[in-house]
């Protein structure tokens, strides 16, 4: 199935493109063609739509999990920030694409955000998915041998910057340790 928006994919490849024109280190997502590109938006929304967002979607038949009903404390705001829950997907335009960006409401935003970066951690890591990607066990060049490597990634599933995104957005700030009060 082909990428479309709001139904498998937080974003589109021309925005995702946009998005990489102000950011730096973007190599591998430059040099991915197009269907790589949307294989890994929609990868990406898929392991996004697998978290725990707080609040509910706004319709109970709807593909993905944003838009959603609810609200989240946004600490650099100093405030509570409702979810614009009649959030229709579209796609932004590439005039002025930062500030069409930033004129979408927080949550919309972040979730946008996260699932490009997300995309680009995927291509940038293959076989992260399935577990194939990592070190091997063993590596020889010439007369040189290097053994034990253990052949196990160290690579998380998310990158930091998309774990920064989207913790306001998820149950608990996404940690699963509570706490007692008393």
């Amino acid at each position: 199935m082909a990428l479309v928006l709001g139904i498998n994919s937080y974003a589109t490849v021309g925005e995702a493109d946009n998005y990489f024109e102000s950011r730096i280190d973007v190599a591998t997502w430059e040099s991915a063609d197009d269907t790589l590109k949307e294989q890994a938006l929609v990868s990406a929304t898929r392991y996004l739509d697998t978290l725990a967002y707080t609040g509910y979607v706004t319709d109970s038949d709807q593909a993905l999990s944003w838009p959603r009903t609810g609200s989240v404390y946004s600490p650099q705001r100093g405030r509570d920030i409702q979810f614009k829950k009649d959030y229709t997907w579209a796609e932004l335009s590439s005039t002025n694409f930062t500030t069409n960006l930033f004129n979408l409401s927080l949550e919309i935003r972040l979730i946008k955000t996260a699932s490009i970066e997300q995309a680009y951690h995927l291509i940038n890591n293959d076989g992260l998915l399935d577990n194939t990607g990592g070190l091997p066990d063993r590596v020889e060049v010439g007369s040189i041998t290097i053994d034990g490597l253990n052949g196990n990634s160290e690579t998380p599933a998310r990158s930091r910057t998309v774990t920064n995104l989207i913790r306001p957005l998820l149950i608990n700030g996404g940690s699963s340790q509570w706490f007692r009060s008393n």
